[in-house]
Parts: C-alpha cells; sequence; structure tokens
C-alpha cells in the first residue's frame, strides 16, 4: 500500500503471517459460498481490467461470466488460497533490451 505521497507503507494489519490468515479465512468462506467472487479494491492486473470491469459495468454478472470468473480465479489460488506456482509473478525482461522490464500476468511468461 501507499500513502498519499506514493511512499510504501505497511498494509493494515501488519504482517506477511497475518495476510496469509486473511486469504486463508477467505478461501474457506469460499467454500462455503462457491458464488463468492474475489474483488479487489486495489488491482491493476488483467483480472480486473480484462475481467471484472467489463463484467461489471452493467452491474452483474450473468452466468457465463462468474464461471469466466471461477476459472481465472481456480488458475491462481489453491483450494487453500494459497498462490498456485505458476501463477507467482515473475519478472520480464523489456523485450528490447532496455532498462526497463514488467512484471508478468497470471500465466504469461
Amino acid at each position: 500500500m501507499a500513502d498519499r505521497d506514493h511512499r510504501a507503507r505497511r498494509p493494515p494489519g501488519g504482517s506477511l503471517v497475518a495476510a496469509v490468515g486473511r486469504r486463508r479465512r477467505g478461501a474457506g468462506l469460499k467454500r462455503l459460498l462457491p458464488g463468492l467472487h474475489l474483488l479487489v479494491g486495489h488491482d491493476h492486473t488483467d483480472y480486473q481490467w480484462k475481467k471484472l470491469v467489463p463484467y461489471l459495468s452493467k452491474g452483474w454478472l450473468d452466468e457465463a461470466e462468474r464461471r469466466d470468473l471461477s476459472r481465472y480465479e481456480s488458475e491462481l489460488f489453491a483450494s487453500d488460497g494459497t498462490l498456485r506456482a505458476e501463477a507467482l509473478p515473475r519478472f520480464l525482461p523489456d523485450a528490447a533490451g532496455g532498462p526497463v522490464g514488467t512484471v508478468s500476468e497470471a500465466g504469461e511468461r
């Protein structure tokens, strides 16, 4: 997270251990409510821009969109809420050999 001056700061609740605990509780909730979908308030990934924004722009999700979100989420997360190894972000060097690269999206190599 960042403050208004864009300086990194510790997320609410503090530690990585707390973050993992929150994710596991979310996974437990998802098991109880299979129709539940992850909506991250500060997401700059394809999940938000290619899925959530267009799907929710009309105010609701149809069944095909729900299935697509479920499929995408299952590619990212194991049933215990942990990020799958193949979905971990990776640094990608600049294709033209420049000094600034990018970070991969899920499944992107």
